[in-house]
């Protein structure tokens, strides 16, 4: 018997949802490694962990937005001679967001994952963490690329601005099966971006700071104590460190032509120390 073939047709159903969403302003973004996702039981606390976790597994989130611009998504038709007209599919879309201010050490990071396709979560002001469906009982993040922009100085009528675009990787397939679900909590308060910062060398011997790397700001009396009391624990090349209240300094053993580095986020976070990771160039 020969093979046959069927003909698809789609049916839509037309009926809305008997409690309609009504998204609220997008503020964050979670970025998720290619083919990752966010667990299924999602609490403040692992949310806030996932951000210090090791990759692949660290989510990076994007905040704060204030501004919301969408480029494409728009229906494409067009005819073929006096035939009629029909739709061909949607223009290549990207969502871009202004961000309350320019931040060089943020805009410089989004420049070295360009090209790179990442998953991203969209987050609103209640809490509503937008995603697609892929067919799982998980919500799945939009596949994108990245398209940072930033605006460096400001002039007589306007502030410096960065933006973040993301542009999808599918449009069709993200309008098709946008899904998203209500977490029970802060979740733009539970997202923490990490900062890179270096161990830097004092004018006195044995004597380091803690800094950022980009703009130099000293971050060691915020953190100094809690590094030096997780000890050897808490870095690289360092068998002793010590914090010096009084000059805000850490005194650190360092290993023989060895350079001071920090652990992975993952160990800082398991000491109570947030928000910042090791430079690497």
């Amino acid at each position: 018997m020969r093979i046959t073939r069927n003909c698809p047709q789609g049916q839509p159903n037309t009926g809305i949802s008997a409690c309609p969403i009504d998204f609220k302003y997008i503020v964050a973004a979670i970025l998720v490694a290619n083919g990752t996702k966010l667990p299924a039981a999602l609490t403040a606390e692992n949310l806030t962990a996932l951000c210090h976790e090791d990759l692949p597994d660290r989510i990076m989130p994007i905040k704060t937005f204030v501004e919301y611009a969408k480029s494409g998504g728009e229906a494409q038709a067009s005819a073929v001679g006096y035939g009629p007209t029909q739709f061909t599919g949607l223009s290549q879309q990207t969502d871009t967001f202004s961000l309350a201010k320019y931040s060089p050490e943020l805009h410089a990071n989004l420049l070295k994952a360009v090209n790179q396709v990442f998953g991203v979560y969209y987050v609103d002001k209640d809490n509503n963490i937008i995603g697609v469906n892929d067919g799982t009982d998980i919500l799945a993040p939009i596949p994108v690329t990245l398209i940072p922009n930033a605006t460096f100085f400001k002039t007589s009528s306007a502030q410096s601005v960065q933006t973040v675009g993301f542009a999808y990787v599918d449009t069709e397939y993200v309008h098709r099966n946008l899904d998203y679900f209500r977490a029970g909590f802060d979740v733009p308060g539970a997202l923490v971006g990490l900062v890179e910062v270096e161990i830097v060398a004092t004018a006195t011997s044995g004597k380091y700071k803690l800094v950022e790397h980009y703009g130099g700001y000293d971050r060691t009396a915020e953190f100094g104590a809690l590094l030096a009391a997780g000890g050897e624990a808490a870095f690289n090349n360092v068998t002793a460190a010590t914090y010096n209240a009084a000059d805000q300094t850490l005194s650190l053993t360092v290993a023989t032509n060895a350079v001071p580095t920090l652990k992975s986020p993952k160990v800082q976070y398991a000491a109570d120390i947030e928000g910042i990771i090791q430079y690497e160039p």
